[in-house]
């Protein structure tokens, strides 16, 4: 029988664990280890649930397949097929959004909680209305976001498909089961280099911050 989100948060309350600590995705990682693949795609069902009316809300968390461009062709082969972004607007026929799968996994948890700073509405609550109130412009303009031009993405609308919307109470959790989809490179190294933009990026904002004073 696969294992439910009930008892993945009954294992957060006797680790007595904050679920939105960092501390939290090293106890989730070792437990994950005891998991199948059915239970991990048991989670991923019972998290996600469509969204047919507003199909894409700002500031909302979104799980689709995209297909970039014809297989064989070597963007396409590089390409994270199983995207998981913080939606932050469209124009014409291309939308702009976060993809937190290109953060190593330590980082993961460290990004949302900074986005969760400027979460609007209930944490529990699973209507439009909860939704992180923060765009690409206030990102750029913040020195503790510097992730912001390593896994800023777009995409074309015409190129997704089977879009699911991931609730807000569990997006910590959903972001830990899923991996980028890749098929000439690993995660590890997609994460490697991303790791490395970040402390370029870094260094920039340092050295600007330098020349302002």
């Amino acid at each position: 029988m696969s294992i439910t989100l009930q008892e993945i948060y009954k294992g957060y309350e006797e680790e007595n664990l904050d679920y939105l600590s960092d501390v939290m995705s090293n106890w989730f990682l070792d437990k994950i280890r005891e998991y199948s693949e059915e239970d991990i795609n048991s989670l991923k069902r019972q998290i996600l649930r469509d969204e047919k009316q507003n199909r894409f809300l700002k500031g909302r968390f979104f799980y689709f397949q995209y297909f970039p461009t014809e297989r064989g062709n070597s963007y396409y082969e590089s390409f994270d097929r199983s995207p998981l972004i913080l939606y932050l607007g469209k124009k014409e026929k291309i939308i702009h959004g976060m993809n937190i799968h290109y953060l190593p996994t330590y980082r993961k948890i460290f990004f949302i909680n900074k986005l969760f700073r400027y979460l609007g509405g209930d944490y529990d609550a699973e209507s439009s209305s909860n939704k992180i109130f923060l765009t690409y412009d206030m990102m750029k303009q913040r020195d503790s976001f510097v992730e912001e031009r390593v896994i800023y993405r777009k995409y074309y609308i015409n190129r997704i498909r089977n879009i699911k919307i991931v609730p807000m109470k569990h997006i910590k959790l959903f972001s830990l089961l899923g991996n980028t989809s890749n098929f000439l490179y690993s995660e590890k190294s997609i994460q490697n280099t991303t790791l490395l933009n970040l402390r370029k990026q870094r260094n920039k904002k340092s050295k600007s911050k330098e020349r302002k004073i």
